[in-house]
């Protein structure tokens, strides 16, 4: 029988725009709404590894009063902010940006090493000296898991957790963040929206094990991720 949480889940990826209005059909709407708030917790940095001619013309167009959203980064990346307080507001955005990164792919503004970044805020402040080094230490394992999951194949960062680029998930002291680097470009709004949800429930398992420093269990939490979110 599938768990109400997987219900929800269902539902939000079905309807992320209006995911609200289907939730008077629950017993309980405001149990349900909790539910799919801690999807995504915190707030989200989605970083697009998208080329000059993308960079180019979204310069512009914010320059218009578009996308208040993104920031950009420099020539070739631009993140867009995805803010807790704000989620449905920014939702909304985020998915016409999508449109907007969409058309100007189809019409041949394309990079060939387009890719995403995920930085996801951690749910209280930042990881201390010794939370980090138990991560480092015993965290190779389940950033490999994180990378198969992402059919990660690029050799430029490693399979590993640390604080410095060049690693699939690294930790952003200055930022309070962990970034996930491994991720493939997808033009689909709804797997973007995957992606979000399995990095932020990633971020809470790293985090609950630097509390237990239980390795097992961190292991088996992130290897069995797929399992718990049962959206293939």
């Amino acid at each position: 029988m599938e768990t109400f949480n997987k219900r929800m889940i269902r539902l939000f990826l079905n309807h992320p725009l209006d995911y609200k209005t289907y939730l008077s059909m629950y017993d309980n709407p405001r149990y349900a709404l909790r539910v799919i708030s801690n999807l995504i917790p915190t707030d989200t940095g989605i970083e697009f590894e998208i080329g000059e001619l993308f960079v180019k013309s979204i310069r512009h167009i914010k320059s218009n009063g578009y996308f208040p959203n993104v920031v950009m980064e420099n020539n070739e990346e631009v993140t867009f902010r995805l803010r807790k307080d704000h989620f449905n507001r920014d939702l909304n955005e985020l998915n016409q940006f999508y449109n907007y990164l969409r058309k100007g792919y189809n019409k041949g503004n394309r990079f060939e090493g387009s890719g995403i970044h995920i930085h996801t805020n951690l749910i209280k402040g930042k990881l201390s000296s010794d939370s980090l080094r138990f991560l480092i230490r015993n965290a190779t394992l389940p950033v490999t898991y994180i990378a198969d999951h992402f059919k990660y194949t690029g050799d430029y960062n490693e399979r590993k957790f640390s604080t410095v680029k060049g690693n699939c998930v690294i930790y952003r002291h200055s930022y309070g963040t962990l970034e996930y680097r491994c991720i493939k470009m997808t033009w689909d709004f709804v797997e973007l929206l995957k992606y979000i949800i399995y990095c932020h429930k990633c971020t809470s398992y790293f985090y609950e094990s630097t509390l237990d420093k239980s390795r097992s269990k961190l292991y088996n939490n992130i290897k069995n991720l797929d399992n718990l979110l049962d959206w293939k």
